[in-house]
This record gives structure tokens, sequence and C-alpha cells, in this order.
């Protein structure tokens, strides 16, 4: 994702040197800047080599079995571009101190919020469109990193305030953190967030409808709860079956990719949801007697 990400800002800046006139002649000179590209014909800045190259040992950063082998690949990517958030963002997730990490996330926030803005990257009329901007992806993903650690520590309130303001900043929710505010909002019994927030993406996925479910029947909402019950049997079977004890899960248990619907789907929502669904105990009795 990241090299598509620096693959596009190459080819977005070598057409903005060229007055163009209209759409035609701008597929035109997309797609022969493309071939360039492919073709190793456009020419790198100094920054630029240092950044593409930051990056290839951060990727092997991220696929390093060893922690020490990660850190050590992840420090040699800051130094050859400090400019690598990403690079910076994954550092701070070896940190063991909580109060720390958390500092840590917090500094580099602030930090990379004036720089944005600094640079005339971001203003007002930005929000709401984060992730359509390249420059600003590497400061979403250490914001949904930050979501995610406060989500791991239990501070769901913490979660629903970092999560909530993620959303306004980008309303298309690229990175999915619609799906940790709803698990979120049903784990403190919110029903009433649950459902405006499941009615504001109209998406029947399972990691949308298992939440609301669980928050329905915290509150007492059984006639809401056996539609999203075979809502979410019609979503992803092969969870409902996990639900139940029946059924096989995938062979990787911490699958990378998954496909909707899927017994890889099925197995990162479990692995998501183990505070949600030990909160609600009643669901399996639940799902055994409306999914039939």
């Amino acid at each position: 994702m990241k090299k598509t990400e620096k693959t596009m800002a190459k080819i977005m800046k070598e057409i903005e040197k060229y007055d163009v006139k209209d759409e035609e002649e701008l597929n035109n000179l997309l797609q022969d800047t493309i071939k360039k590209y492919n073709a190793g014909d456009l020419e790198e800045t100094k920054e630029e080599k240092a950044a593409r190259k930051s990056d290839e040992i951060l990727e092997e950063a991220y696929e390093a079995e060893d922690e020490k082998k990660a850190i050590r690949l992840a420090k040699k990517a800051l130094e050859i571009n400090p400019k690598n958030l990403d690079a910076e963002t994954f550092l701070i997730t070896f940190e063991e101190d909580i109060q720390v990490r958390l500092r840590k996330y917090d500094e580099l926030i602030v930090r990379t919020e004036k720089e944005l803005k600094e640079e005339g990257i971001v203003d007002d009329e930005s929000i709401g469109h984060y992730y359509g901007i390249l420059e600003t992806r590497p400061y979403m993903r250490l914001r949904y990193d930050k979501l995610n650690f406060l989500k791991d520590l239990g501070s769901q309130k913490q979660a629903i305030r970092e999560g909530e303001e993620l959303l306004k900043l980008n309303e298309n929710d690229n990175l999915g953190v619609r799906y940790t505010l709803m698990s979120s909002y049903a784990i403190l019994e919110d029903l009433e967030k649950c459902e405006a927030l499941y009615q504001k993406y109209h998406e029947n996925s399972a990691f949308m409808l298992l939440p609301l479910l669980c928050c329905c029947l915290k509150n007492g909402k059984y006639k809401e709860a056996r539609k999203y019950a075979k809502d979410l049997k019609k979503a992803n079977p092969y969870l409902v079956d996990a639900l139940l004890g029946q059924g096989e899960g995938p062979e990787d248990m911490n699958p990378e990719f998954y496909r909707p619907g899927s017994r890889e789907e099925a197995t990162i929502i479990l692995r998501d949801s183990l505070i949600l669904l030990v909160g609600t105990p009643s669901i399996v009795l639940f799902l055994l007697n409306n999914t039939k």
C-alpha cells in the first residue's frame, strides 16, 4: 500500500509540471507518465531515492520475525529518511511502558499536525477527506495505531473519542475505523450510537452486525436482535458456526488477508471481539434459537 502511495505521489508530481488543458490531455499524460515510471525513465531526486530506500527497509522490518531485527531495520529506515512517519509509528509499538507509549503517540501526532499545516498540505477544507490526500495517510495510520492500542487497553471511552475524530477527518473511512467504534459502542451498551453508525455506512458486513447484535441483546431489544442474527448468518455463516462451536476454522489463526464471508474473516472478527463476546454471554443461546 505504502509503495503504491509513493508511486502515485511521484506520478502526480511529474504531471504537475505540465499545463493540462482538458481531461483527454490529462488522461494521455497520465498513461504516458505511468509507462515512463514502469520503465524506470522518470528521474528521482536525492530525497525521493532516500524515501524509496527507507520504505524498502521498513518493509523488511515489518516482515522480520525477530523483534531486535525489526527495531534495528526501522531505525535504519528512519536514519535514511527522517521524515518516514510510518517508521516512527512502527517503533512506538515496541514501547512496553503504557504511559510512555501513549505520550509518544500524542507527541508525534501534535508534531505531524503542525508540519502538515505549515507545509500547506491540510487546511479546514481538508477535513473529511484526509485519506484522499496522499501526504496525510501516514498521519492517519499513526492515529489508527493509537486507536487500536487504546482498544487493546480496554480504554473504550478514549478509543471512541479517537475513532470519532478519525471519522471526522476521513468520512469514507478507508482504514475501517467504524468497526472499532462499533465494537466500543456495543461494549458500553450505547445502542443509539451503534444504530446511527450502522445507518451511516449502510454496511451489512459481519464486522458491523456482530457488535450491533450484541448491543441489542445487552439492551433487551430482542426483536431487532433476531433480524441482525439472521443478517449475520447471511454475511458470514462461518462466524455463527464458530460462536456455536461448530464448523472448522482456517489453518492460519492470524490471517493477514480475507474475503467477506470467509473463514478468515470470521477468525479476525472473533480475535478482535473477545471483550465484547465475554460481556454478552447470551449470544450463544440466542443464535442457537434464532439462526436455524
